[in-house]
């Protein structure tokens, strides 16, 4: 898998090594395609695992409950711009929307 599921691995320097190994074209289809299943893996295992546990956290926090109730609000603009800013580990994003059951 890629960065998606690797925090701490820039994605960047994934990115530019397969494609400097592949190529443009294959190395693009690589990377977007290593990318979306990464993704879709570390959403189900985050899903699966720590449903419960996002649950009871959720029921702790009253900050975190409303940032969450307005993301699901926005759901499509949140996740987008937390895919565009860079500084936001994909990882992180796929943990949010697993354990805190973000729609597929």
């Amino acid at each position: 898998m890629d960065a998606a599921c690797n925090p701490g691995v820039p994605f960047g320097v994934v990115g530019g090594i397969i494609g400097a190994k592949y190529g443009t074209i294959w190395g693009s289809v690589m990377n977007v395609s290593a990318s979306t299943i990464g993704s879709a893996v570390a959403y189900i295992l985050f899903r699966y695992l720590f449903h419960a546990w996002g649950k009871s956290f959720l029921a702790k926090s009253a900050q975190l409950h409303r940032l969450n109730r307005t993301i699901g609000r926005h759901l499509f603009r949140s996740i987008l711009l937390a895919r565009i800013i860079p500084v936001i580990p994909a990882a992180l994003i796929n943990l949010y929307a697993g354990v805190f059951a973000i729609p597929f």
